[in-house]
């Protein structure tokens, strides 16, 4: 088991902060108009934020595993819920 504090998790919640941060960036990029040259980030979104997704899950484990303070297995499994909600929200389409 890999303790709490390791740099190795401080390393991964990194990967995960900025997966995320470019999940948005290129989110705002992509739009539904084929016209705009930006169209093909909506691909690289995709491909981004199941990247995320899995590294959320990844994160829920390692935490579930190593911590031992209650509040910090509700947070991850609120953190996986909220990652879960959100892709669903993006399956949505928008008229």
């Amino acid at each position: 088991m890999i303790p709490i504090g390791s740099r190795w998790l401080q390393r991964y919640a990194v990967l995960l902060a900025a997966a995320g941060l470019l999940s948005v960036v290129t989110g705002a990029a992509f739009t539904t108009n084929e016209e705009r040259p930006l169209y093909s980030f909506g691909q690289s979104h995709l491909i981004v934020g199941i990247f995320a997704g899995v590294l959320t899950i990844g994160l829920v484990t390692w935490l579930l595993l190593a911590e031992k303070r209650v509040w910090m297995w509700w947070l991850a499994w609120i953190a996986l819920a909220i990652v879960i909600a959100e892709t669903l929200l993006g399956f949505i389409t928008v008229p």
